[in-house]
């Protein structure tokens, strides 16, 4: 994954001071925010951050990026400092 990818999730979920925790499954990025308001819109999740959808609940997201989201939430909690 290229950095200014993974700033850009970063930045899409609203921020660092936005994101309670990420993890992942086999193939999506599970994450919870603090305030759903903030994460952009789907268009930006599929157009800009190859993501291939979004599955939104409230707070809760899963953003689908297939078998490679292993790496990338490893990336993403890596910018972050989160275990």
């Amino acid at each position: 994954m290229h950095k200014a990818q993974i700033q850009g999730i970063i930045d899409a979920l609203g921020g660092k001071e936005n994101i309670n925790y990420i993890t992942n499954c086999a193939t999506r990025l599970r994450v919870e925010v603090k305030d759903e308001s903030q994460v952009e819109g789907d268009e930006k999740w599929v157009n800009d951050l190859d993501a291939k959808g979004v599955v939104r609940s409230g707070k809760s997201l899963q953003i689908i990026y297939g078998a490679h989201v292993i790496t990338l939430a490893a990336q993403v909690k890596d910018a972050l400092d989160m275990e």
